[in-house]
């Protein structure tokens, strides 16, 4: 699923913040998937609660990948956390439960 619009959530920033921009959901994504596979699940987390706060979804292969990783860290109150953020169709749809 490659999705060519532009969404109204980026850049990224060095800090971890979404600035309005021109990043699409495809890239941020991938940043988020690049951050988990180079252990900087600090930021691959901020990330990506950002994105579910502004009901963004990463795509689903790379959010089982980072709920991997955390799970992997015994990172139960991030995944508890996330997990919150999660739309209850988005869960159902994704096999996230």
């Amino acid at each position: 699923m490659n999705c060519s619009y532009k969404i109204p959530i980026g850049p990224y920033r060095l800090d971890g913040n979404i600035d309005q921009g021109k990043l699409t959901l495809t890239d941020l994504t991938n940043l988020v998937e690049k951050m988990a596979r180079a252990e900087r699940l600090g930021e691959s987390i901020k990330l990506t609660e950002e994105m579910l706060e502004k009901g963004i979804h990463p795509y689903p292969r790379t959010l089982r990948f980072l709920l991997g990783r955390l799970a992997a860290a015994a990172e139960v109150d991030v995944l508890k956390r996330i997990e919150t953020k999660l739309s209850p169709v988005f869960l159902t749809s994704s096999s996230f439960k």
